[in-house]
């Protein structure tokens, strides 16, 4: 029984950790802000001629706002934009354009991770570095530091005798069963 076990593991396992990094390796909401473009060479195809002969500066993603393209003195605007995956493990970038008659703009996204991105044109002909901006007025993720003296209930509210509760109780940031 062990060894049927350990067989079902070692073929599941390469799929489920596949499918994790599919899923996860792309994220619309960590693409939110400004991008800086370091690196812009190829042919770009899909881009409105007027702006194929120019190099981008950066690359702003808005969440219920215009996404752009900035150029020195010129910029292209996007109604929205949005990520897909594939079962090939690829991410890709939508961008649909302010002007109704133009198609929708499409790049893979072969990199991205720690704030650096790397986009190509769905042809493979044009590719695109970019490393975010910081923004000192984001919000990040914060952490609380546990108080070692209180304790609290699931629902967050203090209880002033933990040695009388009963139930579920956090103390020192830690779940414990009274």
């Amino acid at each position: 029984m062990n060894k049927i076990l350990l067989v079902l593991c070692l073929v599941c396992l390469p799929g489920f950790a596949s499918a994790q990094k599919t899923v996860g390796w792309c994220d619309e909401i960590e693409m939110l802000g400004t991008w800086e473009v370091t690196s812009y060479a190829g042919d770009f195809k899909s881009l409105p001629y007027d702006y194929r002969e120019l190099t981008p500066v950066s690359v702003t993603f808005s969440d219920g706002s215009y996404t752009t393209f900035n150029y020195d003195g010129q910029t292209l605007i996007f109604k929205g934009y949005w990520i897909t995956t594939a079962k090939t493990d690829n991410c890709f970038l939508h961008l649909m354009p302010w002007n109704g008659n133009e198609s929708i703009i499409n790049f893979r996204i072969q990199h991205f991770d720690n704030g650096f991105m790397v986009l190509h044109s769905y042809d493979g002909a044009g590719r695109i570095e970019l490393k975010q901006v910081a923004d000192p007025s984001a919000v990040r993720s914060t952490r609380a530091s546990p108080s070692k003296d209180n304790a609290y209930g699931l629902d967050g509210v203090l209880i002033p005798s933990p040695e009388n509760a009963r139930g579920v109780v956090i103390e020192a940031g830690k779940k414990i069963l009274l």
